[in-house]
């Protein structure tokens, strides 16, 4: 059975899962959501969050979960160290970024995108904390080529909410090329096709929203 993998457009969780394909020289069929119409997801899988894999005979959401899936299934290239330690090390590290660091992209979407945003921080406040924080990255690189492994575990996990790098740090932006290098693969290895979807109102969000990744809910 082929894969199939329902997502909504510009969502950095179903691009996790479009990187780790590319990665592993998968092919998926991508069926593309409106995010303000999710009944063909809960129909596929009994709940409403994206990105949703359909995979021999089973359906499995929640992207960290899918990301799992594969490496089990497709071992082969790895995304995960076969170290224990080392393992557990990426794991820990994944947790923490989509625990601590999505939480400003995720306040961020809120700011433009609900009707009653939280009064007490703004688009200003969240852009410049997650632009200071990058530093943070570019410390964790230096001296290396990936977060945490030479393999594109951490890096793919994290490449959108990182995007908008400078030249004040390059580390990071070299990260990214290579990430962009797997995205490029995933076009060339992993041809998908889509539903047509009306478009996502997320299009229209400024740069500084854009570049920061969203996650789907």
């Amino acid at each position: 059975m082929p894969l199939r993998c329902f997502r909504i457009p510009f969502s950095t969780n179903g691009e996790r899962v479009a990187l780790a394909a590319g990665h592993k020289g998968l092919e998926i069929e991508w069926i593309d959501v409106d995010p303000d119409d999710r009944s063909p997801v809960v129909a596929a899988s009994g709940q409403p969050r994206v990105p949703v894999l359909e995979a021999d005979g089973m359906v499995l959401f929640d992207s960290p979960r899918i990301l799992e899936w594969l490496e089990e299934r497709y071992p082969t290239p790895a995304l995960l160290p076969a170290d224990p330690s080392r393992r557990a090390e990426v794991r820990t590290f994944v947790d923490w970024f989509n625990r601590v660091w999505k939480r400003l992209p995720n306040e961020l979407e809120g700011q433009l995108v609900d009707a009653e945003p939280d009064p007490t921080t703004s688009v200003d406040a969240l852009s410049a904390e997650m632009r200071a924080a990058i530093g943070l990255f570019e410390a964790l690189l230096e001296g290396r080529d990936y977060l945490l492994w030479s393999s594109t575990s951490a890096s793919l996990r994290t490449r959108r909410s990182t995007d908008g790098s400078s030249a004040s740090t390059p580390a990071v932006a070299a990260s990214l090329a290579r990430c962009r290098t797997t995205s490029a693969r995933t076009a060339r290895s992993a041809p998908s096709t889509s539903t047509p979807a009306r478009a996502s109102a997320r299009t229209g969000l400024p740069a500084t929203a854009a570049a920061s990744g969203f996650s789907s809910s």
